[in-house]
């Protein structure tokens, strides 16, 4: 009777310790088929649309209007990684902006992280040329309200003259 109930007792543990492995395994499998399905599979941009186009692994595709901080200029788009991207605009005076946005597959938004400016003709006296840079931005696409951002951008907090370019 004894052995009995310690057989009892062993086989119990061990059904408790292979369901407990199965449901380990069973979520590590769901956390990577949800990482799998949220990864970027193309970033491109429609220049007729002037929009960015992301679709996902999982056959998702999200939709999002470029920013433009210079009217009239032409554009030019560079896919740096699986989930970040460059977009330029220029114009025909020779200003530039470069911005870096950055799609999260957590939240799925597209955030601007990164701006640079070159403006050759706000020049000083020396005829040095206008810089600008804004670092660690993180501002949402779809909050962005460009004239405010250009404004806030070409002020001397983020810029500085200085030789050449």
């Amino acid at each position: 009777m004894e052995q009995v109930k310690k057989l009892w007792k062993i086989s119990l543990l061990l059904v408790v310790c292979f369901c407990c492995l199965s449901c380990k395994n069973s979520k590590e499998k769901s956390a990577n088929e949800k990482k799998e399905l949220l990864a970027v599979k193309s970033i491109v941009f429609l220049e007729e649309d002037f929009e960015f186009v992301i679709s996902l692994s999982s056959s998702k595709i999200y939709k999002f209007e470029a920013v433009e901080l210079l009217f009239d200029s032409y554009v030019e788009f560079i896919k740096i990684n699986s989930n970040s991207f460059q977009f330029t605009n220029r114009d025909h005076y020779g200003n530039h902006v470069t911005m870096l946005f950055k799609f999260n597959t957590t939240d799925c938004n597209l955030y601007l992280s990164r701006i640079e400016g070159f403006f050759p003709l706000k020049q000083d006296l020396f005829g040095r040329a206008k810089y600008c840079v804004m670092e660690n931005l993180e501002l949402d696409i779809s909050a962005i309200n460009e004239e405010e951002l250009f404004d806030k951008f070409v002020t001397q907090k983020y810029c500085e003259i200085k030789d050449g370019e």
